[in-house]
């Protein structure tokens, strides 16, 4: 399949190493990869696809992504179209349209610059803006869904463009209609946000809180930023080259969810795991349930930050992260990862539900 004909006026390369396009540096080769940068190129791209009956999968930023070792049958497409504009100001907002391929963080950087306020939180989140509506990204007390006003999407079985609003979106937990939907089907081509001219940071998070108010410098957008910056550099949750640590998809699994009566029931169980004073990180997810933290239920059951031996093991800064410190492959990983659930399940009774997309694990 590998050798079909590439027309040469299209973007798209041959058996290209997933492992160079991922945070985790894992995961065989992509059949066909293609890096569209604008909307009439990729058309083209997925015709090309389409005629060659080969299957289409997206790929953003490589930073929330675990890919098979066999790799990636069919086309892996990155839409890399990066440009941003001003559509206008309304009543102290400033609606921005963002496309897809531009670097999330470096769209952040750029708000903050122009003291626009609504994303500083979500500084140092790698990977692309397209995907934060699909995860509806967050952090340290913010989220995308805050701030989106609207995106563009392609849909690919009617072939039409479509403009989806907050509520189409249906917007959740790490989660939304995009993330719910069968894989390939949408393709985000840009989004659109509302942030507020010389607003206030948000400060809800309280380890963000303490951090800024640690600061000589006033309370502004860039001084918040620069504490999540650092803040998540501790956890080595920025992507940094000179650090092993990185070299990972994020948080690995996201904070789980349950009833009341279940965090009642957790809380029990894993009492014996307290120190003198301590509770249970334990929040309100609305009406009748809890959100806990993932990384603490994994610590408390036994599992502390570096554990692992071999090339994968959780991060010495972050338990939520596992990393791959080289040499490595995914089905490790996918091992390693479900130990973790175990140990979990017996010490907690929570099932941990992992982050990152699986791509190429079509038969699993």
């Amino acid at each position: 399949m590998s050798t079909l004909s590439i027309p040469p006026t299209l973007p798209v390369s041959s058996q290209v190493s997933m492992a160079d396009k991922t945070t985790l540096r894992l995961g065989g080769p992509a059949q066909f990869f293609a890096t569209p940068t604008t909307r009439d190129d990729l058309l083209a791209c997925l015709v090309w696809a389409d005629t060659h009956a080969l299957p289409v999968t997206i790929l953003g930023g490589g930073s929330n992504v675990v890919v098979a070792d066999k790799g990636i049958s069919g086309l892996v497409l990155q839409y890399a179209a990066s440009d941003k504009q001003i559509l206008r100001e309304d009543q102290g907002h400033v609606y921005v349209r963002v496309d897809a391929g531009h670097e999330w963080d470096a769209f952040v950087e750029w708000s903050v610059k122009q003291d626009l306020a609504g994303v500083e939180c979500l500084s140092g989140i790698p990977g692309h803006v397209g995907a934060a509506p699909i995860q509806n990204i967050g952090a340290y007390g913010q989220d995308v869904s805050e701030t989106f006003m609207s995106a563009e999407i392609l849909d690919r079985e009617s072939h039409q463009i479509q403009t989806w609003d907050k509520e189409a979106c249906a917007f959740g937990y790490r989660d939304s209609r995009l993330k719910q939907s069968p894989k390939g089907r949408y393709i985000v081509l840009s989004v659109t946000f509302s942030l507020t001219k010389d607003g206030p940071p948000t400060l809800r998070y309280p380890e963000l809180q303490r951090s800024v108010q640690e600061q000589t410098s006033p309370q502004s957008l860039q001084t918040v930023r620069q504490q999540v910056l650092s803040l998540r550099k501790k956890k080595s949750m920025v992507i940094d080259p000179n650090d092993p640590n990185s070299q990972s998809a994020g948080s690995f699994f996201v904070n789980p969810i349950i009833s009341d009566k279940q965090a009642d029931q957790v809380a029990e169980k894993m009492k014996h795991t307290l120190k003198q004073g301590e509770k249970m990180p334990r929040y309100p997810a609305g009406p009748g349930q809890s959100k806990l933290s993932a990384a603490w239920l994994i610590d408390r059951s036994g599992l502390h930050k570096g554990y692992g031996d071999g090339p994968i093991g959780l991060s010495d800064n972050h338990t939520l992260a596992i990393v791959h410190k080289g040499n490595g492959s995914t089905q490790a990983l996918m091992t390693f990862a479900e130990h973790i659930r175990e140990h979990v399940r017996k010490a907690a009774g929570v099932e941990l539900v992992q982050e990152p997309v699986l791509l190429g694990f079509e038969n699993k």
